[in-house]
């Protein structure tokens, strides 16, 4: 079963979300699996958001995705990470 959305058009740019605790080490372990699969990353695009008892943290990573394997493979090695609580 796909955990992509059906309709999408590939190439894209696709915004990643993933949630986890509120720890500098969960991000950074989200950065350095999607630049795992990325040409180019763009740092200053990702938006971060903490819950309001700051027990998480979610980051949304903007994704240059060139087919639905592409995706899937990136939220598969996101949900491989011991760190994170979901994916959107």
């Amino acid at each position: 079963m796909s955990i992509v959305a059906p309709g999408l058009e590939f190439p894209c740019n696709y915004p990643v979300k993933v949630m986890g605790p509120n720890q500098d080490e969960f991000e950074q372990q989200v950065i350095d699996v999607i630049s795992a699969h990325q040409e180019r990353m763009f740092v200053e695009l990702i938006r971060r958001r903490q819950s309001s008892n700051n027990t998480y943290r979610s980051i949304t990573v903007p994704v240059d995705v060139n087919s639905r394997e592409h995706l899937e493979q990136i939220y598969q090695a996101l949900s491989d990470l011991d760190v994170v609580l979901w994916t959107l």
